[in-house]
């Protein structure tokens, strides 16, 4: 089976609206969320298989504090 690409609309559905447009469209314009552009045609479009893994890492990055430790914040 091939990549399932998806436009703007279909994605941010398919992640069950927990993204907005707008926040979409400034990941997408910064580079940070994974999606290819053909020549020619001004949309993007999103590997949907790529956004979760790029999910997953986030997550993974992400640090969990320890319950009842305070963390700093800078």
């Amino acid at each position: 089976m091939g990549r399932r690409l998806l436009d703007k609309k279909e994605l941010v559905e398919a992640l069950g609206n927990t993204l907005s447009f707008d926040s979409l469209g400034r990941l997408t314009r910064s580079g940070k969320i994974p999606c290819v552009r053909f020549p020619g045609i001004r949309r993007y479009f999103y590997d949907y298989d790529a956004v979760l893994r790029w999910i997953d890492n986030l997550q993974a990055q992400s640090i969990q504090p320890e319950p009842g430790k305070l963390r700093a914040v800078k």
